[in-house]
């Protein structure tokens, strides 16, 4: 045992391995699986296991590539993705928990989301980024 282990470290020596990438794609994968168990279509299980062994495929290739700059850039594209995507749906969770008190707002200068107590009328908001003055009207 400890002689394939020994020889399984060798083999990897200059290869990239595993990171968030991988293990992200080893999820999708296990969904795509326990989604095509409740397909019924022949048509669209054959399409889904064949992008299953295309995943697979591109996982292995990373993970055993020797270009470890170009892997690492991948990573990280991944991972600025990936980080957007939480904090747009940290931010939607947070405005459907807090509809009943506040409203959210985008300011137009600098995109910032604004998040102002819920007072109907017209309202002129300060930005706390760019100090600029916006007229917000809050219907209900």
């Amino acid at each position: 045992m400890k002689n394939f282990r020994y020889k399984l470290a060798e083999f990897m020596n200059g290869r990239y391995g595993i990171d968030q990438l991988y293990k992200f794609s080893l999820k999708l994968c296990f969904v795509l699986l326990i989604v095509n168990v409740f397909i019924s279509s022949s048509i669209v299980s054959s399409v889904i296991y064949k992008i299953i062994w295309i995943i697979f495929i591109w996982m292995g290739y990373r993970t055993f590539s020797k270009k470890i700059y170009a892997r690492q850039k991948e990573n990280q594209i991944f991972i600025s993705i990936e980080k957007k995507a939480k904090k747009k749906i940290s931010l939607t969770i947070r405005r459907f928990k807090e509809i009943k008190t506040h409203r959210f707002r985008k300011c137009p200068n600098c995109k910032t989301v604004l998040r102002l107590k819920r007072r109907k009328g017209k309202l002129i908001v300060t930005c706390p980024k760019c100090n600029s003055k916006i007229k917000v009207h809050i219907l209900f």
